[in-house]
């Protein structure tokens, strides 16, 4: 009995992917009855094709050599390992139809292959394992799944893009140390100074900063003058720098960039390509490219951070060659010491009131207060020295209390004092009366007086400077007593 050409067709359609499939046999088995074929005969029929389609194949089509077993690569049509020839098309092979069938019973055998085809896709075409979803080689066999062609993973992909990456890291800027051969001398290569430069910034704020701290600990106005120089010229440089990479840092990204490729390339060749001899050598003159530059940036990072460590170093040096508070005060004391002798010198005096003058009715002081002696001089230590000294006498530590009775006028009140000897006579009459001057800003002796309550620590400052230190000591050593008087009172 005749097969129907619409069967044969079915067949061949079915067996396009060298598989038949239950569903696909039952398909084709159906559409036969229903055109009066005997079931037995299309069962045979169908049989004897797909033992003919099995012995045909393509290099595309085997997942191993039929002779030794191993991997069938695609740019080749011999087997690299035996030489068994990998294409093979029997002459009886049914081929499929070059029009599209239409009917129901073809919808359902494409359905199929479609199946299939995915199918294939998640197992191993040489042993038929599953694929894990983190690889491209088998587990099992080894069979690499990149050679398809179809496949986004094909090998030369991989071997255009460590290429590609290649070139692109030489047309970075080689770091100065370091040249990659002979043919690359006309390229762009970075001195130390520039690099060192590209931190300007940082240095003038650091070198600002420590000029600035400098400044407090030694009131030196060159301290002060190029702390503020510094601090405004890295000010300057960073408010007007380009919002741009610097070439240095494009020349940074490009750098780590290739050393992220170089890793994922390998990863990929372990995990994705297996064996590839072409991508393997190219990843190793990758490699090779990497390794200069990884040399020569850490031959000028280790210069710089020779450089930095000393610039470091110089500010904190000085800290400790300068001469400290103590030692300062010691070799200034050594070279004037009737400076820092009238500076240092305190006399305890106590206090004798005035018999029946107004001033005891609103204060009481405490009974003792210190005598000494204020150095004056412009610019003492920075620009002129210890030139143009003066002196002037204080009573300091006067703590008021009131007695409790107060005035309606506190303003016309304006207290004074005056130093007095042994017999309670006036000492240093030139530099009397002394001018009341309050410690505390806030407080005020006249509220004291209208108030009648409370207490105020205040000093008492002669009215004239002198720069006889001699005649001061003399004052000093004639007086034992200070007392106080309002200004309408005076003595």
């Amino acid at each position: 009995m005749t097969i129907p050409d619409h069967i044969k067709d079915l067949v061949a359609l079915a067996l396009q992917d060298r598989v038949l499939t239950f569903k696909e046999r039952q398909t084709i088995v159906n559409a036969a009855v229903n055109m009066d074929v005997e079931d037995k005969i299309i069962n045979a029929y169908i049989d004897e094709a797909l033992n003919i389609r099995l012995k045909s194949y393509t290099e595309e089509e085997l997942g191993s050599c039929p002779d030794c077993g191993h991997g069938v690569p695609l740019i080749t049509n011999e087997c690299p390992y035996c030489g068994r020839w990998l294409e093979h098309i029997d002459e009886q092979q049914i081929v499929p139809p070059q029009y599209r069938i239409t009917d129901k019973a073809a919808n359902i055998i494409r359905d199929e292959n479609t199946c299939t085809a995915e199918e294939k896709k998640k197992n191993c075409p040489k042993c038929g394992a599953p694929y894990p979803l983190i690889s491209n080689i088998c587990p099992y066999c080894q069979y690499i799944l990149h050679e398809r062609p179809d496949s986004d993973l094909n090998i030369q992909n991989l071997i255009a893009n460590i290429k590609e990456s290649i070139s692109t890291l030489k047309d970075s800027i080689l770091p100065f140390v370091i040249s990659m051969d002979n043919s690359d001398r006309s390229r762009k290569k970075m001195s130390f100074g520039e690099i060192v430069t590209t931190r300007t910034p940082l240095w003038l704020f650091y070198y600002g900063a420590a000029l600035l701290i400098f400044s407090f600990r030694y009131y030196n106005l060159f301290f002060i003058f190029f702390s503020g120089l510094f601090l405004l010229f890295a000010m300057i440089m960073v408010i007007t720098e380009p919002k741009t990479l610097s070439v240095i840092q494009e020349a940074d990204n490009k750098f780590y960039k290739a050393h992220n490729n170089y890793e994922k390339y390998s990863r990929q060749i372990d995990t994705l390509y297996g064996d590839s001899r072409e991508a393997k050598k190219l990843l190793a003159d990758y490699a090779e490219i990497i390794d200069v530059y990884k040399k020569a940036r850490l031959k000028h990072r280790n210069k710089l951070a020779a450089l930095y460590v000393v610039l470091l170093l110089i500010p904190i040096a000085i800290y400790f060659i300068l001469p400290t508070d103590a030692q300062q005060y010691a070799s200034e004391s050594d070279k004037h010491p009737d400076i820092y002798q009238m500076a240092d010198f305190s006399k305890t005096l106590n206090y004798t009131p005035q018999q029946d003058r107004a001033e005891n009715v609103f204060f009481t002081p405490d009974t003792t207060a210190e005598l000494k002696f204020d150095v004056m001089s412009k610019d003492i230590v920075v620009i002129r020295g210890w030139s143009d000294v003066k002196y002037q006498m204080r009573i300091a530590g006067v703590n008021l209390l009131p007695t409790g009775q107060s005035t309606r006028t506190p303003d016309t009140c304006t207290l004074q004092a005056a130093l007095l000897s042994k017999n309670g006579d006036i000492v240093g009459k030139e530099f009397s009366p002394f001018d009341i001057i309050v410690s505390n800003k806030d407080d005020n002796y006249q509220t004291l007086i209208a108030n009648g309550r409370g207490h105020i620590l205040v000093d008492f400052v002669s009215k004239e400077a002198t720069s006889s230190a001699q005649r001061l000591k003399e004052i000093a050593d004639s007086t034992y007593y200070f007392t106080m008087f309002l200004k309408n009172n005076a003595l």
